[in-house]
């Protein structure tokens, strides 16, 4: 055997060790990053505000309310009647990382209109408890079901409902709407179609992370953490239990968090007669960028659900 040959197979298994040692650090780093990652995604910022936010509900005729889902934790909201005994209640269900005072621009304008609302925090959000969120899936839905459950409760079981939901909150409306027969209309604004492609959407365009490396392990700790599988959160799924029902679809199509694409999925899965407008701008800005027509359109279609 040649001196070279000594060499080489001194090096060989050198080399061996340091490639091992090195996939050895990258995978624990990305295990790392994966981890804060979706331990940030479960455990949103309770005191999250819309860029502007300003108080704008008058809090004269606010009821402070406190309620529970089956086997689920304490939950806030607020309550407002409506002006006319009877008359129907929207049920607000907001975003990820948000809380009630998402609605706090909208409540006016349905108020000014004779609507009562309910606007209150999901479980992991604003002043409501739970550690975590599982992003629009049986948590999230069991929390919509029994804010709807209080309206009853208070305004009697026959009192006409509509649910109205942001992003999150309208991948929501859409589940809870499929399965409760007697809920009226549903208006969503930038709703997903399904979790695992927000995910992906998320990756490619905020996140700056390659989803072919942090997908599979970014998933794996939300279900560690939460005991959800991403894979099982497809409201579009359900889309079609709601029609034919009155469906007023809202997604901007310039969409940086939400795939603007997910608009044509759950207008597909409903199928003939939903209404949508797709105006340009970024995620749930319509209201802020066209906000006389938002207010227009949203009252229109009310309007025309419950005249």
């Amino acid at each position: 055997m040649t001196a070279t040959t000594h060499a080489r197979s001194a090096i060989a298994p050198t080399l061996v060790g340091l490639a091992a040692g090195v996939a050895a650090v990258a995978g624990l780093g990305v295990g790392a990053v994966s981890a804060v990652t979706a331990w940030r995604i479960v455990r949103p910022n309770r005191a999250s505000r819309p860029a502007g936010w300003v108080p704008l509900i008058d809090p004269s005729g606010v009821e402070p309310v406190s309620f529970e889902a089956p086997g689920g934790p304490s939950l806030r909201g607020w309550l407002m009647s409506p002006k006319v005994l009877g008359a129907p209640m929207v049920v607000c269900l907001h975003g990820f990382s948000m809380n009630r005072h998402e609605f706090e621009d909208i409540v006016p304008w349905l108020r000014d209109a004779g609507y009562g609302c309910l606007v209150f925090d999901f479980r992991g959000h604003g002043e409501s408890g739970g550690d975590f969120t599982t992003v629009a899936a049986a948590n999230e839905v069991e929390d919509a079901r029994a804010a709807i459950s209080l309206v009853r409760d208070r305004f009697g079981a026959d009192v006409p409902i509509a649910v109205y939901g942001i992003s999150m909150g309208g991948a929501v409306a859409i589940q809870v709407t499929a399965t409760d027969h007697a809920l009226r209309a549903i208006v969503t604004d930038c709703a997903f179609a399904a979790l695992p492609r927000v995910l992906d959407h998320a990756f490619e365009a905020w996140m700056n992370l390659p989803k072919s490396v942090f997908r599979r392990p970014v998933s794996m700790f939300a279900r560690l953490f939460t005991g959800i599988r991403v894979e099982d959160v497809r409201p579009v799924d359900a889309a079609h239990a709601i029609a034919p029902r009155p469906f007023l679809l809202i997604h901007n199509t310039g969409d940086r968090f939400v795939d603007p694409d997910d608009a044509n999925l759950i207008s597909a899965a409903y199928g003939p007669g939903i209404e949508t407008w797709r105006p340009v701008g970024d995620h749930v800005q319509s209201r802020r960028t066209h906000p006389d027509e938002y207010r227009e359109r949203v009252l229109s279609f009310l309007g025309q659900v419950f005249r």
